[in-house]
């Protein structure tokens, strides 16, 4: 599991977290996943972007432990809980 997890492009990991992220969005999920994928995409098409790599790379560690905290404290339906869940092992897997 842990080879594939590595083999997979990691732009292409990120344009999957940002689409999950935007087609989950209108529900009752944490609003911040968006916004942190989207600055991850620019981040990537970005000429210099050590230092904001850095920035992005330390918004998706501190986005786990809240994602966490928002699913302790809010109730969704099955399949949004589902999908919130993926996208929390996405973002591990990142």
């Amino acid at each position: 599991m842990a080879d594939f997890i590595q083999a997979l492009d990691p732009a292409k990991l990120l344009l999957a977290e940002t689409a999950l992220a935007f087609i989950i969005s209108p529900f009752t999920v944490p609003a911040y996943n968006l916004p942190i994928f989207l600055f991850g995409s620019y981040v990537q098409e970005s000429s210099d972007a050590a230092q904001s790599l850095t920035l992005f790379a330390g918004l998706l560690s501190f986005s786990i432990f809240y994602d966490v905290l928002w699913m302790i404290k809010n109730e969704q339906g099955g399949f949004l809980r589902f999908l919130t869940v993926v996208l929390l092992l996405l973002k591990v897997s990142n």
